[in-house]
């Protein structure tokens, strides 16, 4: 069934070409229930939709999020993300962050905005199962209803 799955997805960041690749089903739920848990502004963002309108404001709302969780939750996070990222060269793809958590890509560990956009990507497309269209309609609708209303 793999084999009929889309698992990577090309994105450019600043006119770089980078390559994220799907979450397991187990690294989805974890960072599912992260973002349901302790980042619920950022669910409106999480639709898969490609509109550029929508970047400012959802690095803005992935910097709301990161302001209110801990350096350990931000840590679990970004590596989460960053080891489901490739840069695309001419001979091949090199991994953001390797499995130990050391940068495979230069300059990424000092560039805080192209690190949030490479999570806020990871997210969207690994996660994008559980936060699709219905999934994110469902997740809204429950937020609502407990008196969340995300700021756009």
């Amino acid at each position: 069934m793999a084999d009929s799955m889309e698992l990577f997805k090309t994105v450019d960041i600043d006119g770089e070409q980078f390559i994220v690749k799907k979450f397991t089903a187990k690294q989805g739920l974890q960072v599912a229930r992260f973002i349901l848990s302790k980042a619920t502004p950022i669910i409106p963002f999480l639709d898969g939709s490609e509109a550029d309108e929508n970047d400012d404001k959802s690095v803005m709302a992935l910097l709301e999020v990161l302001n209110n969780i801990s350096d350990s939750d931000v840590d679990s996070l970004v590596d989460k993300c960053l080891k489901c990222c490739y840069k695309s060269f001419p001979a091949g793809m090199q991994a953001v962050m390797d499995a130990a958590g050391n940068y495979g890509v230069d300059g990424v560990e000092y560039d805080m905005l192209k690190t949030v956009r490479l999570c806020i990507e990871a997210i969207k497309w690994g996660a994008a199962d559980f936060f699709g269209e219905k999934g994110s309609a469902l997740i809204a609708q429950g937020l609502q209803q407990i008196g969340f209303q995300p700021s756009l």
